[in-house]
């Protein structure tokens, strides 16, 4: 796949954001790049439903609420359930932490 770049830290994937058309990188870890080539080729999405359908915000919003609630995860201290927004820094560590280590820019 031509979106993948070798870094002096291992690989990254390239693409440009639909909101502002920017350039953005994400590590590749090994899992990562494995589940790409694992996708057939003519399915030019990669967060796909069961049904093989692209995946909305709204789908994708209720899911995690539906997950989180099953898993039981306790809300903030002032009683708000935590959000999507809440786990971004906590996959960025769990990234950080993964194969793809070390204190470096993406860019």
């Amino acid at each position: 796949m031509d979106q993948f770049e070798d870094t002096p830290h291992g690989k990254r994937l390239r693409f440009r954001t639909s909101k502002r058309g920017q350039i953005a990188y994400i590590p590749a870890t090994s899992a990562l790049e494995h589940l790409i080539a694992e996708t057939p080729k003519e399915q030019e999405i990669l967060l796909v439903s069961e049904l093989g359908r692209p995946l909305t915000a709204r789908w994708a919003s209720n899911q995690i609420t539906k997950w989180r609630r099953e898993a039981q995860i306790p809300p903030w201290i002032d009683g708000r359930e935590m959000t999507l927004s809440d786990t971004r820094g906590t996959a960025a560590t769990r990234l950080k932490r993964s194969e793809f280590v070390g204190d470096h820019q993406l860019k």
